[in-house]
């Protein structure tokens, strides 16, 4: 089961429709890269999606023999219940 947020929705899709415009400098041996900082912050984004998506399935992995809990339960726990 895949699970996708609203905010990692808009990144794939930000992402997907992303055209980078990096300016490549050179300073002896080692070249760097300057993008436009919209650029880099939905690289910075997507980025941290992936470490989250990695986290959340790793802890999946951790716990696939554990039960589930009905979300009613966890709503009532939280107080959430109507």
């Amino acid at each position: 089961m895949m699970v996708h947020t609203m905010h990692e929705a808009e990144n794939t899709q930000a992402l997907a429709d992303l055209e980078l415009h990096p300016e490549v400098w050179q300073r002896g041996d080692k070249r760097y890269v300057m993008l436009p900082y919209e650029e880099f912050m939905v690289l910075q984004e997507a980025l941290e999606d992936v470490r989250d998506l990695r986290i959340l399935r790793a802890a999946r992995e951790e716990d696939h023999d554990e039960p589930g809990v009905p979300l009613a339960d966890v709503m009532r726990e939280l107080g959430l219940s109507s």
